[in-house]
């Protein structure tokens, strides 16, 4: 069997099914030198799959969801705003919902991405934005990014662990809702209607805040520092 072959049996293979806890959110600048790996690897498409990975996290998209979207289902209302019309697949609630990316605190660099992908091309209204028309070659091409030490719990020995994370598609969603709260002050009805759930019980198992979020809220930056020096090591 030649290579050819075998990644395509890799790329249809059933994906396992996640056992293990989904990883604290890692920084934005941290995920967008990861989205820079995927720019400069020797993926066939790599500059689409980097701004698909920009599109997943800005929108907080599942992977079905964000394949599907088509140039008329983005609004350009002036260089500083885009609103995307995603159809959302599992909420009867909010079967669309309109959500917006702007230039704003950590979004900017990658606004910016999307924006010189959609400069670079000239789509036809109903052309997909994306190349990728299986979700499956997204989870086999991105689970080659390998992010070094991410903190997650194990369950079995119940303690805070630091972890190698192979990429996932959904971690993006799981890492664009924590930062909504932690970063842009999103409450639980906000998060609900962005992410297209019917209730807000998903944010329990969704939004992945660390302790650091949390005194950040609470104290000024220079006294955080101090604080984790003393007691939390750095």
């Amino acid at each position: 069997m030649n290579e050819k072959e075998n990644n395509t049996e890799l790329e249809n293979r059933p994906l396992p099914v996640r056992v293990k806890p989904i990883p604290m959110a890692i920084d934005p600048d941290k995920l967008l030198k990861e989205i820079n790996k995927i720019n400069k690897s020797d993926y066939r498409n790599r500059w689409d799959l980097a701004v698909f990975t920009s599109f997943m996290y800005l929108t907080g998209a599942r992977v079905t969801e964000a394949i599907n979207v088509k140039r008329k289902h983005l609004e350009i209302r002036n260089n500083n705003l885009f609103v995307v019309n995603l159809k959302t697949l599992k909420s009867r609630v909010y079967p669309i919902r309109q959500l917006p990316i702007a230039p704003v605190k950590t979004d900017k660099p990658f606004f910016e991405i999307l924006s010189t992908y959609l400069e670079e091309n000239s789509f036809q209204e109903d052309d997909f934005l994306f190349p990728f028309q299986s979700r499956f070659k997204v989870f086999y091409r991105l689970r080659k990014i390998m992010i070094p030490k991410l903190l997650q719990l194990d369950p079995n020995k119940k303690a805070w662990i630091e972890e190698d994370f192979h990429l996932h598609p959904h971690y993006l969603r799981h890492c664009r809702l924590s930062h909504l709260a932690s970063i842009f002050d999103f409450n639980e009805i906000q998060l609900m209607k962005f992410a297209g759930w019917s209730s807000t019980k998903p944010t329990i198992f969704y939004i992945k805040l660390s302790y650091s979020d949390i005194l950040k809220k609470m104290i000024q930056p220079s006294v955080v520092s101090e604080y984790f020096e003393q007691f939390l090591g750095g």
